[in-house]
Protein backbone atom coordinates (compact mmCIF):
# COMPACT_ATOMS: atom_id res chain seq x y z
CA UNK A 1 0.00 0.00 0.00
CA UNK A 2 1.57 3.18 -0.60
CA UNK A 3 -0.98 5.78 0.66
CA UNK A 4 -4.59 5.49 2.16
CA UNK A 5 -7.34 8.23 2.68
CA UNK A 6 -8.81 7.60 5.91
CA UNK A 7 -12.35 9.60 6.62
CA UNK A 8 -14.13 9.91 9.80
CA UNK A 9 -17.81 9.45 9.93
CA UNK A 10 -18.65 12.56 12.07
CA UNK A 11 -20.96 12.61 14.97
CA UNK A 12 -24.21 14.12 15.50
CA UNK A 13 -24.78 17.74 16.44
CA UNK A 14 -25.40 16.56 19.94
CA UNK A 15 -21.96 14.50 19.88
CA UNK A 16 -19.49 17.40 18.52
CA UNK A 17 -17.71 17.25 22.14
CA UNK A 18 -16.33 14.12 21.24
CA UNK A 19 -15.11 15.42 17.69
CA UNK A 20 -13.26 18.62 18.95
CA UNK A 21 -11.48 16.10 21.36
CA UNK A 22 -10.36 13.69 18.32
CA UNK A 23 -8.87 16.55 16.46
CA UNK A 24 -7.09 17.99 19.89
CA UNK A 25 -5.60 14.58 20.07
CA UNK A 26 -4.42 13.84 16.43
CA UNK A 27 -3.56 17.63 15.26
CA UNK A 28 -0.60 17.38 16.70
CA UNK A 29 0.99 14.79 15.73
CA UNK A 30 0.14 14.26 12.05
CA UNK A 31 0.92 18.21 10.97
CA UNK A 32 4.67 17.00 11.25
CA UNK A 33 3.22 13.52 9.57
CA UNK A 34 3.30 13.03 5.60
CA UNK A 35 -0.48 13.83 6.08
CA UNK A 36 -2.48 15.94 4.03
CA UNK A 37 -5.80 16.94 4.91
CA UNK A 38 -8.52 17.12 2.10
CA UNK A 39 -11.71 18.05 4.03
CA UNK A 40 -12.71 18.86 7.74
CA UNK A 41 -12.50 15.07 8.33
CA UNK A 42 -10.61 13.34 5.61
CA UNK A 43 -7.01 12.76 5.06
CA UNK A 44 -4.57 11.19 2.76
CA UNK A 45 -1.55 9.91 4.45
CA UNK A 46 1.50 8.56 3.04
CA UNK A 47 2.24 5.09 4.17
CA UNK A 48 5.69 4.85 2.43
CA UNK A 49 6.58 8.06 4.58
CA UNK A 50 5.01 7.77 7.54
CA UNK A 51 2.83 4.72 8.80
CA UNK A 52 2.67 5.49 12.42
CA UNK A 53 0.46 8.49 11.31
CA UNK A 54 -2.27 5.89 10.16
CA UNK A 55 -1.90 4.15 13.18
CA UNK A 56 -2.77 7.27 15.11
CA UNK A 57 -5.89 8.24 13.34
CA UNK A 58 -6.97 4.84 13.79
CA UNK A 59 -6.31 4.28 17.71
CA UNK A 60 -8.17 7.78 17.92
CA UNK A 61 -10.97 7.72 16.51
CA UNK A 62 -11.53 4.05 18.34
CA UNK A 63 -10.72 5.62 21.48
CA UNK A 64 -13.41 8.31 20.92
CA UNK A 65 -16.06 5.33 19.16
CA UNK A 66 -15.86 7.28 16.07
CA UNK A 67 -16.16 4.98 13.05
CA UNK A 68 -14.11 5.77 9.99
CA UNK A 69 -13.35 4.19 6.38
CA UNK A 70 -9.72 3.60 4.68
CA UNK A 71 -9.58 3.66 0.95
CA UNK A 72 -5.97 1.48 0.30
CA UNK A 73 -4.46 2.94 -2.52
CA UNK A 74 -1.70 0.98 -3.94
CA UNK A 75 0.15 3.31 -6.38
CA UNK A 76 0.73 7.11 -5.50
CA UNK A 77 -1.84 8.86 -6.10
CA UNK A 78 -2.28 11.05 -9.29
CA UNK A 79 -4.16 14.15 -8.50
CA UNK A 80 -5.25 16.46 -11.45
CA UNK A 81 -4.60 20.31 -10.45
CA UNK A 82 -7.44 22.87 -12.22
CA UNK A 83 -6.45 26.33 -11.93
CA UNK A 84 -8.67 28.81 -11.90
CA UNK A 85 -10.44 30.05 -14.79
CA UNK A 86 -8.72 33.99 -15.45
CA UNK A 87 -11.80 35.12 -16.94
CA UNK A 88 -15.44 33.77 -17.56
CA UNK A 89 -15.59 31.85 -20.46
CA UNK A 90 -11.86 31.09 -20.30
CA UNK A 91 -11.63 26.88 -20.32
CA UNK A 92 -9.82 25.54 -17.25
CA UNK A 93 -6.24 23.98 -17.81
CA UNK A 94 -5.68 20.79 -16.39
CA UNK A 95 -1.95 20.10 -15.19
CA UNK A 96 -0.60 16.68 -13.29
Amino acid sequence: MHSAIFAVDMPQETERQRWFRYLGMVAPRIERAAVEKIAENVWQVDFQKSPAALAHLIAVADQHDLSYRILALPTEPQWIHIAPLAEAGDAPVARM
